[in-house]
């Protein structure tokens, strides 16, 4: 008897938005990559402003690609119905739409598609919620399965919403580094991602300049119109490195540093750097906010402020997490444990392909 070649699922993925750093874009780009061999990919995003190279390794994994980019909402809007219309002649065995905005229904409403998986990627809770248009509560709510990124996040939209929230994590790129050894240097904390308010840059600049701790090196890299050039040369402590959008670019830093910080006043869902951090085995501190207590996995490596954040709470967690990298009971491989565990690219396709099959 011959067995025929399973046909793989046909999915149209839609995102609201695309640059060429953040959470969701590094999602998406591993989702692609990742879950290509497994399901047929058509994407589509409105406002799109991605590199070259990025453009092209999506182009590789998709079996279409529709960018676009425009500050006008109107030449965006007419670009995407047109699109849509066109797009109508298709049934999708899934669509799988991506970030918050009123455009999530219409394309819920549009598109022909046999299952509908809808992915929230911040905090979900009561304070998110308030920044949700009606129409994208209604998609929502019509959606067959909405998504967030961790247990936590999955509860409180489960509550909003009054329905089922499943919990996948994301699809992470696992990136094994060499860092130097810490003995008779300073050791390297710092950021790399947006660079806004809501992610405590401010938090840094004031650390850098405390004198409590003199053998500590704050480096950051990325970009963003509230942090200038002319900002760090106001604050020399920090080494500022410029924002990257590839995996060479990314490992380099996990290399650098020795660990991660994020004071984060946002509504996270559950931050991808995190989870790279923990895949690279470096430790980090950060705020209850989102899902991010759902991946402390070594108390020694993985740090949780209290969401109301004050200085004296950060100092001391900075003090206590460089103690335990120099006296070795931060150890790297209980991370990369963990991770292999809970978040390798195979066991999370997995969970996809159920999802998209249920």
């Amino acid at each position: 008897m011959i067995t025929r070649p399973q046909k793989r699922p046909s999915v149209l993925v839609y995102a609201t938005a695309f640059s060429g750093t953040g959470g969701i874009e590094s999602h998406l780009q591993n989702f692609c990559e990742n879950m290509s061999t497994r399901i047929s990919i058509d994407l589509i995003i409105p406002q799109c402003t991605l590199s070259s190279e990025q453009r092209r390794r999506l182009s590789e994994c998709c079996v279409r690609t529709d960018f676009f980019s425009s500050r006008h909402p109107v030449v965006r809007l007419s670009w995407l119905l047109g699109k849509l219309l066109a797009r109508r002649r298709k049934h999708y065995d899934v669509l799988y739409t991506n970030g918050q905005g009123e455009s999530i229904e219409a394309i819920g409403w549009l598109i022909r598609h046999g299952r509908w998986i809808h992915h929230h990627h911040t905090s979900g809770d009561i304070e998110d919620s308030c920044t949700w248009p009606r129409r994208y509560f209604d998609a929502m709510r019509r959606a067959d399965h909405v998504v967030a990124c961790s247990d936590s996040n999955a509860l409180s939209m489960g509550a909003i919403l009054s329905r089922k929230v499943e919990s996948v994590r994301y699809i992470t790129s696992q990136l094994r580094v060499e860092q130097d050894p810490v003995h008779g240097r300073p050791l390297r904390f710092g950021f790399f991602g947006r660079l806004i308010r809501e992610k405590g840059i401010d938090m840094i600049a004031r650390l850098s300049e405390d004198p409590s701790l003199p053998d500590i090196e704050w480096h950051i890299w990325g970009e963003g119109k509230q942090y200038p050039e002319s900002f760090f040369r106001d604050h020399p402590k920090i080494v500022k490195h410029p924002a990257f959008r590839d995996i060479g670019g990314l490992r380099q830093a996990l290399a650098s540093l020795d660990a991660y910080t994020l004071f984060s006043t946002n509504p996270e869902g559950l931050p991808l750097a995190l989870l790279e951090c923990l895949g690279a085995g470096v430790p980090w501190i950060a705020t209850d906010r989102g899902g991010i207590r759902d991946v402390l996995c070594d108390p020694a490596s993985t740090v949780l402020l209290p969401a109301a954040l004050d200085y004296q709470s950060a100092r001391n967690a900075v003090r206590v997490l460089a103690a335990n990298i120099r006296s070795g009971t931060s150890r790297p491989g209980r991370l990369i444990e963990y991770y292999d565990a809970n978040l390798s690219v195979e066991a999370l396709c997995g969970q996809w392909m159920k999802l998209m099959n249920s």
